[in-house]
């Protein structure tokens, strides 16, 4: 609702397509039946949680079948140790333009929460949540806060585009002051390693490393203020030193960058172990130890009793 132009990839453009003229219910109802979010939604779960889940639904299924039909209880009314049907409620607050929107799935269709500026609407909304939130505890009903936010490998490598962008516009206005300048840049450094180092490695053009591409280059916004000022100096120091900030800027974001990166494969190693089913070797090592005889020693020794 709130980003322009999204990519959606073919399989949820073709969703967006078919269920654009439905009401709000038969798009839920779509949703349940998609066989593409199905599969991406159980892909972060293992084959036995979702076998388990299937027979406690066959179960209860089963259950309510053998038991004699009565009137219509009230939802969530317990009976005599009997469970709660607890139903999953979702509720979104959303920045659009410069409107708060309430999205609740108990609702028959968005609200309009009031007015916000871009950089303020958390301040409006915050209030609102934590009351809701102190309400909940009072009611002992567990809910969880979630927050959806922007990569910030996106917004990093964004950043270093303008500062690759920034750096070319500082090294040609240096080249124009003058045109010998890079043979001996290293000179303008001083000893400092910092600086002599990501003078040696700062990103020039597209890069594999960080993801940067030819189409993010020719495609970013140039930093037009910050070119237009460039134009009016011809102060050779002065553009020296504001080409080494430049490129002590440079050497933070690719810090961050690669910090990001190493982030996204730990969180990927921990979904891919999450979603690994370490059952079958588990049974199998206990059967090892049961052969060796070790189970019986080891289980005494935990204090478990048959």
């Amino acid at each position: 609702m709130n980003i322009q132009n999204p990519s959606y990839g073919d399989a949820l453009r073709h969703f967006k397509d078919f269920t654009k003229d439905l009401p709000p219910a038969l798009r839920g109802t779509s949703i349940d039946n998609s066989q593409f979010i199905k599969s991406i939604h159980n892909s972060f779960a293992r084959r036995n949680d979702m076998l388990n889940i299937d027979l406690a639904m066959k179960e209860k299924f089963d259950a309510r079948s053998r038991q004699p039909k009565q009137l219509k209880r009230p939802a969530n009314r317990i009976d005599d140790g009997d469970y709660v049907d607890q139903a999953f409620h979702y509720i979104t607050y959303l920045p659009v333009g410069n409107e708060i929107w309430k999205l609740d799935g108990l609702d028959r269709q968005p609200q309009k929460f009031g007015p916000c500026a871009e950089d303020s609407w958390l301040d409006l909304v915050a209030p609102v949540i934590a009351a809701r939130m102190m309400d909940y505890a009072e009611q002992s009903i567990s809910f969880n806060l979630l927050c959806l936010v922007k990569d910030p490998l996106v917004a990093l490598r964004e950043e270093l585009v303008q500062s690759l962008l920034s750096l070319h516009a500082l090294e040609e206005k240096l080249v124009e002051i003058e045109p010998e300048w890079l043979t001996y840049g290293n000179n303008y450094l001083g000893t400092e390693s910092r600086l002599q180092n990501a003078f040696r490695d700062r990103v020039q053009g597209p890069s594999e490393e960080y993801n940067i591409s030819t189409e993010d280059l020719t495609t970013a916004q140039k930093p037009a203020d910050f070119l237009e000022e460039l134009g009016k100096d011809n102060d050779f120091d002065r553009v020296v030193s504001l080409w080494k900030v430049k490129l002590g800027q440079q050497a933070r974001i690719k810090n961050e960058i690669k910090e990001e990166m190493a982030n996204d494969e730990e969180d990927q190693r921990k979904a891919d172990d999450r979603r690994h089913n370490f059952g079958p070797f588990i049974r199998e090592w206990l059967s090892m130890l049961a052969e060796k005889g070790k189970l019986k020693e080891l289980c005494d020794r935990a204090g478990y009793q048959e």
